[in-house]
């Protein structure tokens, strides 16, 4: 789109210069001098006109884009909050229980049962939150498409089609990410309730006794300890390859998408595409 822009203004700045330079040459009587005086104002007019037009296009396109970003938080948000309130019972019984046993069973037991507690409420928070970027992605689309017909019509196919991809390859990229998240909190499962059971038992013996320099010092070893631990055991060094090798796959497949949507976008337009406001914003 920017590219659009300068090409416009370019041209326009380009042809009254051209005007202003040729204009004293071309008669020494007052008439052509006139008649080229008039053709470098209306030169001038259409380059302003052209140019008001692409602002208020911009300007346009930039109030939408505003709204649909807005209106898509609000959302997210609301249905955030309405998770949060309807899983808070089961939110503090999993959390009294993750944050003093010293038991690993114990503590993913609770987590399970909050999982499971939470299941529907989970369905519909993420339900409302994918219909608000189904909204979002509508809205957006159609104050992209009114800016394309109003700046660069012949070109509206070729960035629609870039704006597609561009959604496409961020939301297989993200899916990606998440998935090999979930995987690896699957695969460190117990490791991690290990860890969170011995620092528990840390604290507890921090606070049952005299809580002097020297049992913070404790405290803080053992903490270490507990880390140092999760960190080294089996499962999670394993665990933490594999969450590597599938983010590193997934941005690379991410890269390949976005070069391959570029490469298209350029064969059609022959201009480098403008990056913008195309993918969800953050909440």
């Amino acid at each position: 789109m920017r590219s659009s822009i300068r090409r416009t203004l370019l041209a326009g700045a380009t042809a009254g210069l051209s005007l202003t330079l040729v204009a004293p040459a071309v008669s020494a009587n007052a008439s052509e001098l006139h008649r080229s005086a008039s053709e470098h104002r209306s030169a001038v007019h259409h380059k302003h006109s052209t140019t008001a037009a692409t602002q208020k296009a911009m300007r346009t396109l930039r109030q939408a884009l505003r709204v649909a970003n807005a209106k898509y938080r609000l959302d997210v948000r609301a249905a955030r909050i309405a998770f949060a309130t309807a899983t808070a019972p089961a939110r503090a019984a999993r959390d009294a229980v993750v944050s003093t046993s010293t038991v690993p069973a114990d503590i993913v037991a609770a987590w399970h049962a909050y999982a499971t507690a939470t299941a529907v409420a989970t369905a519909t928070r993420d339900a409302k939150v994918s219909a608000a970027a189904a909204t979002w992605v509508t809205t957006t689309e159609a104050a992209y498409v009114a800016f394309d017909k109003a700046t660069a019509p012949a070109e509206a196919g070729a960035r629609a089609a870039y704006r597609a991809s561009v959604r496409t390859a961020t939301t297989t990229l993200r899916h990606a990410v998440d998935t090999a998240r979930s995987t690896f909190e699957s695969a460190t499962e117990l490791a991690r309730a290990t860890k969170r059971a011995a620092i528990n038992a840390a604290v507890a013996t921090y606070r049952s006794g005299a809580m002097d320099q020297a049992a913070r010092d404790a405290l803080h070893a053992a903490v270490e300890a507990a880390e140092t631990a999760f960190r080294t055991d089996p499962a999670v060094v394993a665990a933490v390859t594999a969450r590597g090798t599938a983010t590193r796959s997934a941005y690379l497949a991410f890269r390949t998408s976005m070069a391959t949507a570029r490469s298209t976008f350029v064969a059609a337009t022959h201009h480098a595409p403008v990056r913008g406001m195309m993918v969800l914003p953050k909440h």
